[in-house]
């Protein structure tokens, strides 16, 4: 059997190599720009509206009255002109509501959005959701490129080690692309997203005719009825499936994030197809229980949004099983817009 290597200077060039490439996050640390604007410029618009974020965090120097953030469901169930719309009227001055979203199930890129957004201008309160669907115990594919050696320490203060281990894999695999955006910057490229507030609006239907838009009857419901409380208990149910420790680590750190700077968090219930007769608006856990002060929840039981629809007719209002579309989005943001600007305007809901 032939020697895996021809001499002694071969193996050692080879080592040299593998000790570079395992070293390379620690050199790129020193070498590689290291603002958090340069971060949103290399990432891929399908991953997320990156551009639109990037744009809106650095650029806008407004603040921002209530920010919806999170993964793909939020990031297609809510129509942010709709809110910004009726809380202009409701406050009698301008306001901006928008949306920071993603493709993924992961809240490590939400929290680091986020704290990009408050290092540059206040946030009245941001509003999330927690899909059923799964969650990986890991790093996203997207936070292996969204979270970066340069990042403040805070960013993985208090991470396990082996969940470091992971994110730390993850650079070692980027860093060529790193160092080729180091000698060459990315361009910034214009949002598609302007034009929503940073929504995604998905002009499909589940069962993949030709879209085509529907307007069913708009439910009137009480504020007081969409929010999580004592009163509402029964309106909502769980399945008491945990999300994994690596996100509840995120999670957690976002809320005490917010926390920390007076900005209160709600979460949203975003009913899926499944679900479609429930007379409970079914979440994983009760998270306001779970996180405590200051947090919410809000949620409609899907049996009450759809009400006498057909399932032909709410089909029309899905492009999959768990996304909602044009259609849906304008629906549900319209059924919950009561409880929305009830909350905004009433800090003392928050448990």
């Amino acid at each position: 059997m032939r020697p895996a290597f021809r001499s002694d200077f071969s193996a050692l060039a080879f080592l040299l190599l593998v000790a570079t490439a395992l070293a390379a996050p620690v050199l790129l640390k020193h070498i590689h720009p290291q603002d958090r604007q340069h971060v949103y410029s290399v990432m891929r618009e399908n991953d997320g509206a990156f551009s639109f974020v990037q744009h809106e965090i650095f650029n806008v120097k407004e603040d921002v009255d209530i920010l919806f953030a999170g993964p793909s469901t939020i990031f297609t169930a809510i129509n942010s002109p709709i809110v910004e719309h009726a809380l202009t009227q409701k406050l009698g001055r301008r306001t901006r509501v928008l949306t920071f979203g993603t493709s993924r199930n992961s809240f490590d890129v939400q929290y680091m959005q986020i704290r990009d957004a408050l290092e540059h201008k206040r946030l009245g309160m941001v509003v999330t959701s927690v899909p059923r669907a799964e969650f990986s115990d890991s790093p996203s594919p997207v936070a292996f490129r969204f979270l970066r050696y340069a990042d403040p320490p805070e960013a993985t203060a208090g991470l396990p080690l082996h969940y470091q281990a992971m994110l730390y894999a993850g650079y070692v695999l980027r860093s060529p692309r790193d160092f080729l955006d180091y000698l060459r910057p990315t361009l910034s490229k214009p949002s598609g997203y302007e034009a929503s507030n940073g929504n995604a609006i998905a002009d499909a239907w589940l069962r993949k005719e030709p879209f085509t838009r529907f307007t069913p009857p708009l439910p009137q419901l009480p504020p007081e009825t969409l929010i999580y409380s004592a009163r509402t208990r029964s309106n909502f149910a769980y399945s008491g499936n945990a999300l994994p420790p690596y996100q509840t680590y995120y999670l957690r750190k976002m809320f005490e994030f917010l926390k920390t700077r007076h900005v209160r968090l709600v979460f949203l219930n975003i009913p899926e197809y499944d679900e479609r007769g429930r007379d409970e608006a079914v979440e994983r856990l009760c998270w306001p229980d779970v996180l405590g002060s200051p947090s919410a929840m809000i949620g409609v039981p899907p049996a009450v949004l759809f009400g006498r629809l057909t399932d032909a007719d709410i089909q029309k209002l899905y492009y999959d099983n768990v996304h909602l579309n044009r259609n849906g989005g304008e629906l549900f943001t319209r059924t919950i817009l009561p409880a929305l600007l009830e909350l905004y305007a009433n800090g003392s809901r928050f448990n």
